[in-house]
């Protein structure tokens, strides 16, 4: 993905935004950051959750109304203002199209973004007039926005928990290569800086994702699912991120964990995860505490499952069964 994005610089069509999804503990951050470090860029991130609007991904609107200088949220600006907010957006777009425009006819093919686009262009417009009067807000710009306007690697994190779908097509003006323009609260226009890099990392079939809008994918010039890595990879990295230095024994909890994989996956069990992190999680416990059997416990099995009959299945059935080495290897006995 580096050398892609390195050498499309000066091409007619830059590659510059990306989306990475797969299960927990894959690699997505890591690759983003690896991406970053071989373009000798700076990375940096913003993580979303259900409640993310538009907002949070452009930045932070911090106005103080009145004289005890009380600073207000979004919610109570918008209502503030008599303003529709994404929920109004979503669920009457006729209304809220009426009450941003004064017009009750709702043009054709006028869809939920381009409300949105309207919306934000209200609000900054406010919020602008208001700045110019008394210095009336504060306005605190976001991670994205200052990849895109100094050319830094950006991640935007888990964008498929955001449970409005229109939100991450607000940003679709802004995600386009040659033509995206930034009009901040402040009034300032900036085109996006041509070595500013995007990438979406997200899970898309755990609780609470939702698919992305084709529109956002489509802008992606680069889309891949990160698999789980091999046994040797999660070897070394179980290795690295932990203070075990048993190899052997590194490799029975890898093992191990596949197996309870594979069996939450045969049962149908979806309510927990068994991975990279996993596996890292009890291999340092098992360090700390001495025995495997009571870090898991703690660890892998109630990770694997909230489900007290497979915690007790997995228990008896792939970790007890096990006849652990000795994770850290005696000073003068070497390395397996």
């Amino acid at each position: 993905a580096a050398t892609l994005i390195q050498k499309s610089t000066g091409t007619k069509h830059l590659v510059r935004n990306g989306l990475y999804f797969g299960e927990p503990g894959t690699g997505k951050t890591t690759i983003v950051k690896e991406i970053a470090a071989a373009l000798h860029l700076p990375y940096t991130v913003l993580t979303c959750d259900p409640s993310t609007e538009i907002f949070n991904l452009v930045g932070q609107i911090l106005p103080s109304i009145g004289t005890d200088s009380k600073q207000l949220n979004l919610s109570d600006t918008l209502q503030m203002l008599d303003l529709p907010t994404l929920d109004d957006i979503h669920w009457d777009l006729a209304g809220s199209y009426y009450r941003l425009t004064g017009e009750k006819e709702l043009p054709k093919a006028y869809d939920e973004s381009e409300c949105i686009e309207l919306l934000i262009k209200k609000l900054y417009d406010y919020l602008g007039k208001a700045q110019k009067k008394d210095g009336d807000f504060m306005y605190v710009p976001s991670e994205l926005v200052k990849a895109l306007k100094y050319g830094y690697v950006c991640e935007i994190q888990e964008p498929a928990n955001i449970r409005q779908p229109g939100v991450l097509t607000g940003l679709n003006n802004i995600m386009d290569i040659n033509s995206g323009v930034i009009t901040l609260p402040t009034g300032e226009s900036f085109q996006r800086h041509p070595d500013a890099v995007v990438f979406y990392t997200t899970n898309l079939d755990l609780e609470g994702c939702r698919a992305l809008n084709q529109s956002v994918i489509s802008r992606c010039q680069i889309v891949k699912g990160i698999d789980i890595p091999d046994e040797d990879t999660m070897v070394q990295r179980v290795l690295f991120d932990t203070d075990a230095d048993n190899k052997s024994f590194v490799k029975q909890c890898v093992r191990v964990a596949m197996h309870i994989k594979e069996d939450l996956k045969k049962n149908y069990i979806t309510d927990g995860s068994c991975g990279v992190r996993e596996v890292i999680d009890w291999v340092q416990a098992t360090v700390i505490l001495g025995d495997p059997i009571e870090a898991a416990d703690c660890t892998i099995i109630p990770k694997a499952t909230m489900d007290a009959e497979m915690q007790e299945h997995i228990k008896t059935n792939w970790i007890e069964v096990e006849d652990y080495e000795d994770p850290v290897i005696k000073k003068g006995k070497g390395k397996s």
